[in-house]
This record gives structure tokens, C-alpha cells and sequence, in this order.
């Protein structure tokens, strides 16, 4: 499985050529993260009522060729021990949700 880290150059958008040959542009990775994080703070404000302060995003996809990978992102200006805490957080969570052990 691959894994893609949405935190390279902002501005990048890779170009691919479906098999009907009109050419697709993915968003760059500020595009996705500033629709992610509308998305979010709109669902926690309007469900919630909560005020979003801080999220990372851990998906799988797969792509074109049925590869799949991890795909990250999370807010531009999150550090990185901060992000770390927010996954742990989450998997403890999740573990003790499930039963689960080491």
C-alpha cells in the first residue's frame, strides 16, 4: 500500500490522462485542505455546536490504477507533535472502544 503526505508543495497539482483523453488536474493540496476544513467547521458548528480548533484527516484511497494508499492531511500550521497526539489520541480511543490489546 502506498502512502501520500498532502503537505508537499501547496500550489502542486499532478496531471492525469483518463482513458478518454481529456485531461484531469487534481486540486493542489491547499485547495483540498481549505474544502476540508469548510466541511468540517460546518458540520461541527451547525451539528455540533462546537467550534472546530484543530484536525487531522487519515483516509484510503484508490486510485485510477486500483492502487491503494494512506492519504494524510491536516491543517497547514498544525506542528507535528500536535498531530501525532490527535492520532494517538484517536487509536487509544479506538482500541479501548473495541476491546482491543496490543
Amino acid at each position: 500500500m502506498a502512502e501520500y503526505e498532502a503537505d508537499g508543495d501547496e500550489d502542486a497539482a499532478p496531471a492525469a490522462e483518463p482513458a478518454d483523453g481529456v485531461p484531469w488536474v487534481a486540486p493542489s493540496a491547499r485547495e483540498v485542505r481549505e474544502a476540508v476544513s469548510d466541511a468540517l467547521t460546518d458540520v461541527f458548528a451547525s451539528r455540533e455546536r462546537s467550534l472546530l480548533t484543530r484536525w487531522t484527516l487519515v483516509a484510503e484511497v484508490i486510485g485510477q490504477g486500483g492502487d491503494r494508499a494512506v492519504w494524510t492531511l491536516s491543517e497547514a500550521d498544525m506542528l507535528s507533535y500536535d498531530i501525532v497526539g490527535l492520532l494517538e489520541y484517536s487509536r487509544d480511543r479506538e482500541r479501548a472502544r473495541h476491546h482491543c490489546c496490543e
